[in-house]
């Protein structure tokens, strides 16, 4: 993007719990926009938030590499599973389809 004048940091991760072939992580995320009272870096001496959230994500390897998949600000560990455990990764696909399509 051209004038892009957001700062993006790394995400901050407050809690990890490990399960089979997935972890879920507790996130705080920072949306970038340097008007953003809630995660705009103010200097060393800012004691705000660490930015928005915190939110929960699925990170799951597929294909060789990592997928990340929101599940909320509530830990859902039923989202993007099926019945038998496994990741649904044709629910994630289809859920991925509709955000890019106009």
């Amino acid at each position: 993007m051209e004038n892009d004048t957001r700062m993006k940091s790394p995400r901050m991760i407050s809690q990890r719990i490990d399960a089979v072939n997935r972890t879920y992580e507790l996130r705080y995320v920072r949306c970038g926009k340097t008007t953003c009272h809630t995660c705009y870096n103010r200097g060393a001496n800012f004691a705000g938030p660490p930015g928005h959230g915190p939110y929960w994500y699925l990170c799951a390897t597929r294909k060789g590499r990592t997928v990340q998949m929101y599940v909320g600000k509530t830990l859902d560990t039923a989202k993007w599973m099926t019945p038998a455990g496994e990741i649904d990764w044709a629910a994630y696909n289809a859920r991925s389809k509709k955000e890019t399509s106009p």
